[in-house]
């Protein structure tokens, strides 16, 4: 030992050295959300995380928590984390949890807040989900499907695959890989004065290879979880409807999977690790398989092979858990090795140039954190509808959507007016869904919207009725043609049929409401147009759906182009004329009933004999009339009906 005093330089090396253990625990919050929510984030938010040691325990925090959370078998992970008190910040993590009050997954919860988000009330009409894996979407071809969707023109819902090199798998791959690497050279100059010593720069390798490990599979593992919980959810929201059961009457503790073992007496000793084939139950009579597993079972055997299928282990799944359980030990290790080297080192500056390489590359990550590109986001979901088919004489012989009142537009605006049907957003959107796709909703603020189909001239133009929370007049306009009108209207509910019926008043000019001039006016109208483009355009169904990995929909920007400044239109249908042709002949039963009515009257004023006797019952509940006008009018009144009819 010198005897020579310390002076500011060795003290501050000496300093250094003894809290260089507890240095990498910065940023280890942040790592481990980052982590958690790359997936929706992007991908560079979990490449950058090994880039320092600062940080390097919240990379084994969210690779141990994605392991544990993605085990189905003996135990279920994402109840045990809960159970233990360990969160997962992370916005994709947390849909592979499990909630201990509701016993639901967060990506389970996820699913019935997107269907509700999506207007769509029958689970039926989603097919499925799926996703690209390793396979990446041209982004120009996706911008073009965008455009397309808004257009209305062109249906854009296929795919340009371009190959795996460019994925989003293989893009965090390479920038972790590449991190990775660049988080070795704060200790090349620790390790300058013993290369030959292997312990020297294999502490460093294994934690830089292990933090590339755990976040690679980290997302891995989170795709295949979150694809499984996504489609076996829907599966259980299909089989709910279709037998009509609600799934409250199961208790709140049980995990997804048991609550449907359950609810269909599947044994639940199947083990997930074996997927057989029960082509032999399929030909067997129900109960006779070879294990008995699904004996009494109500479903059918298609719905049973799905249901193994779901339940079966996916190697997959066990080959990133086991990457996770050797990357985790990689980084721990290699941790504290790297905290021996710093501490034990005898070379007189290498505390320094340890602390300023890792301090600039911490920067860097939070540099590329803060930065937030966007072209690092490409991957998730895709949400598949099974859409009401189209005949094959085109969009405008089908039932959707119908006109909501038989007149003319022209007819509207008269001075009677007649009132039209108006649905409101959610069901009109909801109706639309089922034909159109996934409709985008338009949120008011301080307004409701309604929607109404009317037509002039045989032609369909969407009307949308604004009626405002705060006293001032209701609006309805129709944004389908240029320079549109808009009308002052009154709404009323039907009390029989319990609908919204809107009449129009008087023209409401732009200079003398400044609503009309506002911008939440021109959304609406905006909206309105992309609504009418949906329904109108000549390719208007869109199958396929966007979804993040937090079920999330991807937000579509409110652009227009030029096909869009003013809304498609539609000619009437074969079951709009039905309609009409229907209402006519109502009207003119009505009209006739009416008529009828001051006939009878009349006769009974004039005629003492029928004033006297009236209408007597004779036989079976059967109508003689007591004077010759009514013998007539009886007779007379089957025919005239069958006319009208």
């Amino acid at each position: 030992m010198s005897d020579r005093p310390p002076n500011f330089a060795t003290t501050l090396s000496n300093g250094i050295q003894d809290i260089a253990a507890l240095l990498p625990l910065l940023g280890t919050e942040q790592c481990e959300q980052h982590i958690g929510s790359a997936l929706q984030k992007g991908f560079l938010y979990a490449a950058v995380a090994p880039l320092s040691i600062f940080g390097s325990l919240g990379i084994v925090k969210a690779a141990f928590a994605a392991m544990l959370a993605t085990v189905t078998y003996p135990f279920y992970g994402g109840r045990w984390l809960d159970d233990a008190g360990f969160a997962t910040p992370g916005s994709v993590s947390s849909m592979v949890t499990i909630a201990k009050d509701t016993g639901k997954y967060g990506a389970e919860v996820a699913l019935g807040k997107l269907l509700k988000e999506q207007h769509i009330d029958d689970p039926t009409l989603v097919k499925g989900f799926s996703w690209l894996g390793w396979k990446e979407e041209d982004k120009g071809q996706r911008e073009r499907n965008r455009t397309r969707k808004i257009a209305g023109d062109e249906d854009g819902d296929g795919y340009s695959d371009t190959g795996c090199l460019f994925s989003w798998n293989m893009m965090l791959i390479h920038c972790t890989l590449l991190c990775a690497i660049l988080s070795v050279t704060p200790y090349l100059y620790v390790m300058s004065s013993h290369w030959d010593r292997p312990l020297s720069w294999i502490f460093p390798l294994l934690r830089s290879f292990g933090s590339f490990a755990c976040v690679v599979a980290t997302q891995l593992v989170l795709q295949l979880r979150i694809h499984r919980i996504a489609n076996t959810s829907l599966q259980w929201l299909k089989l709910q409807r279709k037998y009509g059961f609600e799934d409250e009457s199961h208790p709140s503790a049980q995990v997804l999977e048991d609550r449907i073992r359950q609810q269909f007496r599947l044994h639940p000793s199947i083990s997930p690790f074996v997927h057989l084939s029960r082509q032999s139950t399929i030909d067997a009579e129900a109960g006779e398989g070879t294990d008995g597993s699904f004996a009494n079972c109500p479903l059918e055997d298609e719905e049973i092979l799905d249901l193994e299928e779901r339940f079966a282990a996916d190697w997959r799944l066990i080959l990133y858990q086991f990457i996770l359980a050797i990357g985790i030990g990689m980084v721990v290790t290699g941790y504290v090795g790297c905290f021996s080297l710093v501490a034990q080192s005898d070379v007189v500056n290498a505390p320094y140039v340890w602390l300023a390489l890792e301090t600039t590359l911490s920067v860097v990550r939070t540099f590329v954190w803060g930065s937030n590109p966007a072209w690092d986001e490409s991957t998730g979901l895709k949400m598949t509808l099974e859409l009401e088919p189209s005949t094959s004489k085109g969009v405008s012989e089908t039932p959707f959507p119908l006109i909501t009142s038989p007149h003319d537009e022209a007819r509207l605006r008269i001075d009677t007016p007649q009132p039209f049907t108006a649905h409101n957003e959610a069901d009109f959107l909801g109706m639309a869904t089922a034909w159109v796709g996934p409709l985008q909703r338009l949120e008011p603020g301080s307004a409701t919207l309604f929607y109404s189909i009317l037509f002039q001239n045989k032609i369909k133009r969407l009307y949308t009725t604004v009626h405002f929370t705060y006293p001032r007049p209701t609006l309805t306009f129709s944004a389908d043609v240029p320079d549109f009108e808009v009308y002052s209207s009154t709404l009323e509910t039907d009390p029989t049929m319990r609908t919204v019926q809107v009449t129009l008043r008087n023209r409401i000019l732009g200079s003398v409401d400044p609503f009309i001039n506002s911008q939440p006016y021109h959304r609406i109208v905006n909206h309105s147009r992309l609504l009418s483009t949906r329904l109108f355009g000549k390719k208007r169904s869109y199958q396929t759906l966007d979804i993040r990995w937090n079920l999330l929909t991807v937000p579509i920007p409110f652009s227009f182009s030029r096909d869009t400044s003013v809304g498609k239109s539609m000619v009437r249908s074969k079951y709009d004329q039905a309609y009409i042709d229907l209402h006519r002949s109502w009207t003119s039963k009505s009209q006739y009933c009416k008529a009828r009515r001051l006939l009878l009257e009349k006769m009974g004023a004039r005629n003492p004999e029928y004033r006297e006797k009236g209408v007597i019952k004779v036989g079976a509940g059967k109508l003689k009339s007591a004077s010759f006008c009514g013998e007539v009018l009886l007779i007379a009144e089957p025919l005239g009906l069958a006319l009208l009819g």
